[in-house]
């Protein structure tokens, strides 16, 4: 597969190779693929590069870490490939010529009370506005289904489609590849399952508590690792509560030597295999700050040699006060990376940890029993009967199908996905004003 996609001059990845770090543990295994320029696509009315990287992590599996940075990298060259013939119409328009599309009323986008702000940029998605629709099918019965094309895709309004009626930022949870499109489908909606419950436990919601691991060390993930840094790192880690019975795990790793702070966040079909995920993840974000920290480290190199846009970032501070950079009301955090720039701040980072742990039950692992086991058809299944039947787009480019891989975007109308902090997702009938108590601090996930 790798030959097929990787080229320093011609291929989809330019670059595929093992990132090797000192400063993590020595079980944590990471990769990184450069992806090609998209901005040369031809003919996709777009002029927006996707992310240029794509990287994967796993403990102790070298072909699990290689496989997922060829995914995400993948997975953003796909999704960038918007194709120019999608239909324009409104989705009473496409009811009333016999065709079957999502209802725009059951997506957790904005509140009423967003859309009244001054200056607020998305408008309301109604059944009476013109967009472009995706077609994709019904993951439970495989019916043709309309899906917008702006939920579906990766940095939509570009190019000639910036013009058009904007309904929501970036959707970066529910797109993923696989070697099959099944396991495409199940990475995908695990990881809208994992975001839903994050959204929901973040903004508030302590309707349940979390349960805090006493003694998570007890999991063969924490042997796998060999952190040598654990005199001074300190390792935490909470099962969020599960809307759906999936388990999702939250990892705070806080280092003290350095003062930073990182969190992973996973959902998976057994809780050690959840734990084991979030705690690549978080080791994965410590990285990315350990970088951000560095004035000299590659994420600056990035930044000064037009790699990475100069805009997700605000200026070096060595004092890391980054908190007095950003708007009160976070209006200039609308990317996901700023967010780790922002927790390099001490006075964030207390905030975070203070409201990750603030309504918590301490138990031991052998207390948490695992769910029933689920696969993709029980999973959907699931996620039908209440509500939120799962859609299904095929974003796979022909030559990725030549390499063996398949792109899938999910649609879950209902769930919440992850938003930067600027625009954070209010709608819905399951996030209330009683519940964004703490919508002061954006989640800390990079």
């Amino acid at each position: 597969m790798d030959e097929l996609l990787v080229d320093a001059r011609s291929g989809v990845l330019t670059s595929l190779e093992p990132h090797i770090r000192s400063d993590m543990p020595t079980g944590w295994v990471g990769w990184s693929a450069r992806v090609a320029d998209t901005r040369n696509f031809g003919g996709s009315g777009s002029l927006f590069r996707a992310d240029p990287y794509g990287f994967g992590a796993s403990i102790r599996d070298d072909a699990a870490a290689r496989g997922a940075a060829t995914g995400e990298a993948v997975e953003r060259y796909c999704g960038n490939v918007v194709p120019e013939d999608l239909i324009r119409s409104s989705a009473s328009a496409l009811e009333l010529a016999g065709s079957r599309v999502v209802d725009p009323a059951k997506f957790a986008l904005y509140s009423e009370d967003q859309y009244r702000l001054p200056g607020f940029p998305f408008v309301p998605f109604t059944s009476a506005l013109e967009i472009r629709w995706a077609l994709g099918h019904t993951m439970d019965e495989k019916v043709p289904t309309y899906v917008p094309a702006a939920l579906t895709y990766l940095g939509y309004y570009t190019g000639t489609r910036r013009g058009e009626p904007p309904i929501a930022s970036l959707q970066y949870a529910g797109i993923a590849a696989g070697r099959s499109r099944d396991e495409a489908e199940m990475s995908a909606l695990l990881e809208l399952l994992e975001r839903d419950a994050t959204a929901l436990w973040w903004c508030g919601d302590r309707s349940q508590p979390a349960i805090e691991l006493a003694d998570w060390e007890r999991l063969p993930a924490h042997r796998q690792l060999g952190d040598l840094e654990s005199q001074t790192r300190s390792v935490r880690v909470l099962l969020l509560p599960s809307p759906f019975g999936i388990p999702v795990a939250a990892v705070w790793i806080r280092d003290d030597r350095r003062g930073l702070v990182a969190l992973g966040t996973a959902c998976r079909p057994t809780v050690e295999a959840a734990v084991s995920k979030a705690l690549v993840e978080a080791y994965a974000v410590l990285a990315i700050t350990i970088d951000l920290a560095d004035p000299d480290g590659p994420t600056w190199r990035s930044v000064a040699d037009g790699t990475l846009p100069a805009h997700l970032y605000k200026p070096f501070r060595a004092d890391r006060r980054y908190r007095d950079e950003f708007d009160a009301q976070w209006k200039d955090v609308v990317d996901l990376p700023t967010v780790a720039q922002l927790y390099l701040d001490p006075v964030m980072a207390h905030l975070a940890e203070e409201h990750l742990f603030d309504y918590t039950e301490t138990r031991s692992v052998s207390e948490v029993p695992d769910e029933d086991p689920v696969n993709l058809a029980s999973l959907v299944a699931l996620l039908t009967s209440r509500g939120y039947q799962p859609i299904s787009v095929d974003l796979t480019t022909r030559d990725i199908s030549i390499a063996g891989l398949h792109v899938v975007r999910v649609l879950s109308p209902g769930l919440y996905n992850n938003a930067p902090a600027a625009f954070p997702l209010l709608g819905g009938s399951r996030v209330t004003s009683a519940s964004t108590t703490h919508l002061h601090l954006p989640v800390p996930l990079a």
